[in-house]
């Protein structure tokens, strides 16, 4: 992925490590809600419309596109679905 789909520079959130720098902050968190079904869902339909329309992506864009990006959308409904990639979805706020 870092090497055909997202280019530059980028990291993955570790939540624990994350949430442990968040904790010597004034910051507090009040929500974290995990999004790794609805992201699993929401591949899988791209995979399956992408599939959908592989001639019109194959003339406009090339077969190593249509392959590369295929795999993305398939291998990251995988990934979710078996837990080896989470979303989260978080509300922090400071203080009043």
């Amino acid at each position: 992925m870092g090497k055909y789909i997202y280019g530059g520079n980028h990291s993955f959130l570790v939540l624990h490590d994350f949430l442990e720098k968040l904790a010597r902050t004034r910051l507090e968190v009040t929500e974290i809600y995990n999004d790794r079904e609805s992201y699993f869902l929401t591949f899988q339909q791209w995979a399956r419309n992408f599939d959908a329309n592989r001639e019109f992506v194959i003339q406009r864009f090339g077969d190593f596109n249509y392959r590369r990006f295929r795999l993305y959308l398939w291998g990251a409904a995988y990934e979710f679905l078996s837990r080896s990639l989470d979303c989260y979805r978080m509300i922090i706020q400071a203080p009043k």
